[in-house]
């Protein structure tokens, strides 16, 4: 890690982006701060310090507008991703790569519903992702991993992954409509905002919360509970019956370095828990893979765009 003042061709892009953090003041205290890692692979939220770090080459590889996207999808799971006020650690790891693909969903519909100007920078950045994948080769893939890359391609970027094995085919089916309604559990929400508000202290007092997390507004609060719930009742279950089948156990590192690299095909990094693990005392994250070949033409062909 390397903090770095932006170069001078950058400067004013990135005061703008700095600035356009600082409007979630609203959801985090003082609202996020941005920060240039001229180290980072990826843009990336770190969780306990309310930090974004952007890398630095990604200044160059892509267009304003893009960089734009980056910076308000790592605010909104400032903003959003709480899970880890709240789940116990070894839990949380084990639901990781399930977990960073429903929460990309969500967070993104809640960007869409309170900021709508910014739709348009999500909509591009997504599809230009999706241009780049091979869907065949998704759809290829052992089991779990087919079913994370269908689940992910369907409700974050709305593309359908044809010629999926049946086996898959018939879990995404089950969990569609949970799927759905997980991704609408956000403040925004109109569904969500007419919940009784007078119940929101029982579903959080149901709930150990950690002391070092000061964040989140309580309807913040409340949806990332629903979410994680609804998560673990209705969708985890298909999920990990598929781990079974292929003989991986989520949680431990051949499960999530086979996971992560099904993320990578898609354009997505599985980096959260790893940030999560050095910032506390808890333990050592798995290795990481290998790198993907970046190419300078963007997500989708390129580096992981550090959901």
């Amino acid at each position: 890690m390397a903090i770095v003042e932006p170069p001078a061709r950058h400067r004013a892009l990135f005061a703008e982006l700095a600035s356009l953090a600082g409007c979630f003041a609203g959801d985090w205290p003082g609202g996020v701060r941005l920060e240039l890692d001229d180290e980072a692979e990826t843009w990336s939220f770190r969780v306990l310090e309310g930090t974004i770090r952007a890398d630095l080459t990604s200044f160059d590889a892509h267009e304003p507008d893009a960089l734009r996207a980056f910076l308000l999808h790592e605010a909104a799971h400032a903003c959003q991703t709480l899970a880890v006020a709240f789940v116990p650690l070894p839990e949380l790891r084990a639901a990781m790569p399930l977990h960073q693909v429903l929460e990309d969903a969500r967070i993104e519909a809640w960007l869409r519903a309170r900021f709508p100007g910014a739709a348009p920078w999500i909509e591009r950045m997504n599809a230009r992702i999706a241009a780049g994948w091979d869907l065949a080769e998704l759809a290829a893939r052992p089991l779990p991993a087919a079913f994370l890359s269908a689940l992910a391609a369907r409700q974050i970027f709305g593309v359908d992954v044809p010629g999926l094995p049946p086996r898959v085919s018939r879990a995404l089916e089950r969990v569609e409509p949970h799927a759905r309604a997980l991704r609408a559990m956000h403040p925004e929400a109109l569904g969500f905002a007419a919940a009784a508000p007078a119940r929101w202290p029982a579903v959080l007092g149901a709930r150990a919360w950690r002391p070092d997390v000061t964040w989140g507004t309580v309807p913040a609060r409340v949806a990332a509970v629903a979410a994680w719930d609804l998560m673990q009742a209705r969708i985890a279950p298909e999920f990990d019956a598929l781990c079974q089948e292929a003989g991986l156990r989520p949680g431990t590192c051949e499960a999530e370095r086979a996971l992560a690299e099904a993320l990578r095909a898609l354009g997505l990094a599985l980096h959260t828990l790893e940030r999560l693990l050095a910032a506390t005392a808890t333990g050592q994250a798995c290795a990481r893979p290998a790198r993907a070949p970046s190419l300078a033409a963007g997500r989708g062909g390129g580096p992981p765009r550090g959901r």
